[in-house]
């Protein structure tokens, strides 16, 4: 599901939204390929928070804040 729906950012239309997800590279790979696969730098976004993620609109700081908690809650 979408990390920032879950978490009702702006522009979330139902807390529970499993459509249209990907997954987000916060440091983009351009910036630093050794990164792609990193789980701290991986998020899972609805179509709309990614196209906000990727135009900086939803902050790198607040995306590293919700994929540290996943990362705490659910160790893998």
């Amino acid at each position: 599901m979408c990390q920032c729906c879950f978490r009702m950012a702006a522009g979330t239309v139902r807390r529970i939204n499993p459509e249209g997800l990907s997954v987000h590279h916060i440091i983009p790979l351009e910036e630093d390929y050794g990164k792609g696969l990193e789980g701290r730098n991986l998020i899972t976004l609805c179509a709309y928070h990614h196209e906000q993620a990727e135009k900086g609109a939803i902050s790198r700081e607040e995306l590293f804040g919700i994929a540290q908690e996943q990362e705490e809650r659910h160790p893998v």
